[in-house]
Parts: C-alpha cells; sequence; structure tokens
C-alpha cells in the first residue's frame, strides 16, 4: 500500500515537472515571438513602454502578496488529511481576501494611468498613454486575480499540471491573435485588448475543473486564521517583486525607455533560460511541504541534497552558457533595429550572475515556504528589498542597465545567504557549511569554464555566428564544453553524488 502510494506521489512529481517544462518552452517561444514583432512593426520606445507599463502595473502583485504562499502552506495537512470542511473554508478565506484586492486594484489602475503619461510625455501623448496602460491593466488583472485561487488549491495538491495545460493553451491562443492583429497592421492597443481577452477566459477552465473535482462547501465559514500569517508572506513578496522588477522602474525614472528596451530584451533571454532551471521548483515546494508535515528529517535532507546537486548543477550549466551565447542571440534577435546600441556584454555578464544567484537559492526558500515560516524571515525580506532600491538608485546614473543589475546581485547575496542559514539551522537541523561548499564549487565550476573561454578566445567564435542556424551549432558546442567541464568539477568534490545521480537518471530514461 504504502509503495503505490509512493508511485501515486512520485507519478504527480514527474507530471507536474514535466507540465511545467512544456509551459516554460511555450512562454519561451512565444515570448521572443511578440517583442520581436513589436520592435520591427513599431520600435525601440514602444517595446520600451510595453515593458515599463507592465513592471509598473506588476505592483499589483503586492497586493495579492503573501496570499498565495500561506494559503499553499495552509491546505497541505488538510489536502493529506481528506478534510474537505478545512479545505473549503481555506479556499473561502482565500476568495474573499481576492475579491478584496481586485477592487483596489481598479483604483490604483485610475491613478496610474493618470499619473504615468508624464513621465513618457516626451514620446508619447496622454490619451495614447492612458489609453494603454488602462489595456494592459485589463490584461494583468485578467492574470492575476481570476483563478488565482484555484491555482494555489491544484498546486497544493500536486495538480499544478491542469493549471500549466490551461496556461499552455492560453499563451498559444494570445500570441496566434497577436501576430495576426499586429500583421493585419492593427494598432498596438488592439493586440494588447486582444491579450486581455485571451487571459480573460482561460480562468474559467480553472474554475470549471475545481467544480466538478472537489466538493467544496460552497457557503461554509471563512477560515481566516489558516491565512494570518498573510502580513508576514507580505514582506517577502515585496522582496522578489523588488528582485524581478526595481531594474526597469529604476531605469524608467532615472534613464530612458531606450535604456528600458535594451533591459527588456537581454532579460526575456534570461528570464525564460530561468524559469527552465527552476521550472520544478512550484511542483517540488508541494513535496516538500508533504514531506515536513511527516516530520521525518531524514527524508528531508535527503530530497534536499539530491535538490540541491540538480539545481547547483543545471544552474551552472545554462547561465554559463548564457553568458557566453546571449549577446550574439540579441544581436541577430534585434538586427535591423538601429535606434539604440544592443551590444551589452558586460551588462549580459553581470544579469546572467544575477539569475544564477536566484536559481540556487530556491532550494532554502523553497524549504521556508513549505514550512510556513514566514515571519521568522521577514526581515531578511524587508533588508533584501532596500538594499536592492538603494544601490540600483547610486549606481543607475553611471551605469545604466549595469549599475541597476549590481542592486540585484548584492540583494540577492545578502539574502541567499540569510536564507541558507536559516533554513540550515531551524528546518535541516545541518551545518551551514554544506551550502557554504556547494557555493563554493559552483564559482570554482564557473571560474574554470570563463577561463577556458576566455584563453581559447571561444568569445571570438560564438560572436560571428550572425544567423539562428549558426548560432544553434555554436551553442551546441559550448554546452558540450561547459556540461563537461560542470560535471567534473562536480564530481571531484561530490564523486558518490555525482554517481547516484547520474544512475537515476540513466535508470530513468534507459531502462
Amino acid at each position: 500500500m504504502w509503495e503505490v502510494d509512493r508511485n501515486m506521489k512520485n507519478n504527480k512529481l514527474q507530471i507536474n515537472i514535466a507540465s511545467s517544462i512544456a509551459l516554460q518552452v511555450v512562454s519561451i517561444v512565444c515570448a521572443f515571438i511578440l517583442p520581436r514583432l513589436i520592435l520591427v512593426s513599431f520600435g525601440s520606445s514602444y517595446n520600451g513602454i510595453i515593458n515599463s507599463v507592465n513592471q509598473f502595473l506588476s505592483c499589483v502583485t503586492l497586493l495579492r502578496a503573501g496570499i498565495g504562499g500561506v494559503t499553499r502552506a495552509a491546505l497541505y495537512k488538510p489536502l493529506a488529511q481528506g478534510d474537505n470542511n478545512k479545505i473549503s473554508a481555506i479556499i473561502r478565506a482565500t476568495e474573499i481576501f481576492m475579491r478584496k484586492i481586485a477592487m483596489i486594484f481598479v483604483l490604483f489602475l485610475l491613478i496610474f494611468a493618470c499619473t504615468y503619461p508624464i513621465f513618457v510625455k516626451e514620446e508619447f501623448s496622454w490619451l495614447f498613454t492612458f489609453s494603454l496602460v488602462v489595456v494592459l491593466g485589463i490584461s494583468t488583472v485578467s492574470q492575476y486575480f481570476f483563478g488565482i485561487t484555484y491555482q494555489m488549491l491544484l498546486q497544493a495538491d500536486q495538480k499544478l499540471y491542469v493549471y500549466n495545460f490551461v496556461q499552455i493553451i492560453g499563451t498559444i491562443a494570445n500570441t496566434i491573435a497577436s501576430v495576426i492583429l499586429i500583421n493585419a497592421g492593427c494598432e498596438i492597443r488592439i493586440v494588447k485588448l486582444a491579450s486581455a481577452i485571451v487571459f480573460g477566459i482561460t480562468p474559467l477552465f480553472l474554475f470549471y475543473y475545481v467544480k466538478y473535482n472537489y466538493n467544496l462547501v460552497k457557503h461554509i465559514t471563512p477560515d481566516n486564521s489558516t491565512i494570518k500569517q498573510r502580513w508576514d508572506a507580505f514582506a517577502h513578496q515585496v522582496a522578489a517583486f523588488v528582485t524581478t522588477n526595481t531594474d526597469i522602474m529604476v531605469l524608467t525614472i532615472f534613464s530612458s525607455l531606450y535604456q528600458v528596451s535594451v533591459y527588456s530584451v537581454y532579460n526575456l533571454v534570461i528570464s525564460g533560460v530561468k524559469q527552465l532551471v527552476t521550472t520544478c521548483s512550484s511542483a517540488i515546494e508541494a513535496m516538500l511541504g508533504n514531506t515536513i508535515a511527516e516530520s521525518d528529517l531524514q527524508k528531508l535532507n535527503s530530497r534536499i541534497e539530491t535538490y540541491e546537486w540538480v539545481l547547483n548543477v543545471v544552474s551552472c550549466i545554462a547561465l554559463l552558457c548564457s553568458a557566453m551565447l546571449i549577446v550574439p542571440f540579441v544581436m541577430i534577435y534585434t538586427n535591423g533595429v538601429i535606434d539604440t546600441n544592443y551590444e551589452q556584454p558586460i551588462f549580459a555578464y553581470f544579469l546572467c550572475f544575477a539569475t544564477f544567484i536566484s536559481c540556487v537559492r530556491l532550494p532554502y526558500q523553497n524549504l521556508v515556504e513549505a514550512a510556513g515560516h514566514f515571519y521568522q524571515t521577514r526581515n531578511g525580506a524587508i533588508e533584501e528589498a532596500i538594499i536592492n532600491v538603494m544601490v540600483s538608485i547610486i549606481f543607475v546614473k553611471n551605469y545604466g542597465c549595469v549599475g541597476v543589475v549590481i542592486g540585484t546581485i548584492v540583494a540577492l547575496t545578502i539574502r541567499t545567504i540569510q536564507y541558507a542559514n536559516y533554513a540550515s539551522k531551524y528546518i535541516l537541523k545541518r551545518k551551514l557549511m554544506a551550502y557554504i561548499k556547494r557555493f563554493t564549487v559552483s564559482l570554482i565550476s564557473i571560474f574554470v569554464s570563463m577561463v577556458i573561454y576566455v584563453v581559447f578566445e571561444l568569445n571570438k567564435i560564438v560572436m560571428q555566428a550572425d544567423t539562428y542556424l549558426k548560432w544553434v551549432l555554436h551553442a551546441s558546442y559550448i554546452f558540450i564544453i561547459v556540461s563537461v567541464i560542470v560535471i567534473l568539477i562536480n564530481t571531484i568534490f561530490y564523486k558518490e553524488e555525482t554517481k547516484r545521480y547520474i544512475s537515476i537518471v540513466l535508470k530513468r530514461f534507459f531502462y
């Protein structure tokens, strides 16, 4: 019986990870198609204003900040026990909270739509910017609020694949509609309005799936006590929001829309890579939550060690390849766009390193969230946000895009150490040295790879790629070299672990 239960959990995890990977692949492909069309059809200033507005509108995520992690943490135990009344009460409390937040967002949207045009009045008219903000706002509220409660339920129940499949359909439909409208010569606001309609429809699928697959009690009294930590979790979400969005906001206020466009193009590439690297995190968080609920410290440490090894190796390979290949890719991607300079190698290196830090800290971040330790780690989240903003503002004037990424790196580094220290001491009950060793091994892998990259002048070879086909061929060459270096170095420091994990992969796919 136990073996059957374990197999079911493993199958859920595998389906969740596979569907997450599929969603990220679809999202990345579609994300590259639309900005390219916008750049070619409308220009860098239009691409800049769209990314700028979207980043400011993502402030709305702060209104719902904390509720997602707290709701999932509260659902793990009643889902494991099959307590339908408890599940219903938690979902009811979350629904009521999200409806209030949606009403607040409408007011925020109107105020922002009236004030934002002041910042870009030299490039666009007040009426155009106002209407564009409203249209993009409709799309934002559709994605962030409708169906999010059911997304939390499905994720906590290890059925994230349902949400992923719905998002895949919505993303593809949005891309097809946008491409048709742009090629037909429609104005950008019409294109974005079509996106809002598509993303407004997709949450209905989640609603009906939950309705017919969960016996939720509709008029039950909401259990607000289970989400009482939402204000502590709020601090964590603020930090995550600042880390993700501060750069473009600071560039918008202290630099120009052209710098915003440069940042957004590079970030489009690197965020796609990050999504592929971290795609299993949402599924694994639910697994960690269930393990913590079982109070099996040995099993928890074993799973974390596996998670750490895989994530560090994959992060090193993916982000080293990105650092070496991102500039020639961007030059091909922006071919024909001559209104600003997109060749920014130093900025690319800094951005890749910042993304690497944000990836390797995920095991400890997931542990804290799965355990529901939001209050205990709240102050560190607030410090991360403040450091990021202050350092970014200090350096942006003289260093532009590089300056804001410096702020991100400093804040991420400090917060990652805090996460690792807390998780090691209070959840895993192990010494911090285990984390320090893993991170040091990763840094050695990065250093050795970059030395070989420079000494053998691979950078000159890569920069010769002027078509997507040539770039793919160079990318394959770089990927093989980097993979061998990273795995070899990890084998030296983690000989038994590397053998075990490679054996697991081979058995999984070839036996």
